[in-house]
């Protein structure tokens, strides 16, 4: 069942003043239901598999074998277009490696809404959090069998990583020290976003503040 979004706004807000963490007023609520389209728990179980193949671009993994498991296993039409040009470019710059190597952080907030790990905003990644995920076998069980988190929880933290975006982003901007990586609450945010419908493309998500 789905919550005030006004509600959620104010609940977030106090809890990270309680962290210490500053927040403003006037930034928005969310979008509401009738303006997004939630993926389905097969999508999103379907994407969080892709994703554990396509992190590996960021830690060296060849990317003809990444390409191989991703087509037998049925997984390739859940890789973007961008990540498909990675996948099939000669040299990635260490940038690139660097921005694939936050992707894990994007699959800790997939699996968080396929109910398998915990997130929050001083929750690390899970260390465990490739064990969860199948690999190199077939995941058809896995995706099947697959269930989000209720709609109220997804807008909840849709809010909540909004809202440490916001912080994040200012505090970076100003210079000042950062208690979050901001990557990993950027790439935490985009997964959120898009199991939450915000757009129907991964990368077209909008990443601003």
């Amino acid at each position: 069942m789905a919550l005030d979004l006004e509600t959620i706004k104010q609940e977030n807000s106090n809890l990270l003043r309680d962290y210490g963490i500053f927040v403003i007023d006037h930034l928005p609520t969310i979008e509401p239901l009738s303006e997004v389209s939630p993926k389905s728990p097969q999508v999103v179980a379907l994407r969080a598999c892709a994703l554990g193949y396509v992190v590996g671009l960021g830690y060296g993994a060849k990317k003809r074998n990444l390409r191989s498991k991703l087509r037998k296993f049925g997984l390739w039409e859940s890789v973007t277009v961008s990540e498909r040009k990675a996948l099939h470019s000669w040299k990635l710059s260490e940038t690139e490696k660097v921005r694939f190597q936050w992707l894990v952080e994007s699959l800790q907030a997939l699996a968080w809404c396929l109910g398998l790990t915990k997130l929050g905003p001083f929750e690390p990644c899970d260390d465990e959090l490739v064990t969860k995920i199948p690999m190199d076998i077939d995941p058809s069980q896995f995706v099947n069998s697959a269930q989000l988190r209720s709609i109220s929880d997804l807008q909840t933290q849709v809010d909540l990583h909004y809202r440490l975006h916001w912080f994040a982003r200012s505090n970076r901007l100003s210079g000042q020290t950062d208690m979050f990586d901001f990557p990993a609450i950027e790439a935490r945010r985009q997964a959120l976003d898009w199991v939450y419908g915000v757009e129907d493309a991964w990368d077209e998500i909008d990443l601003s503040t």
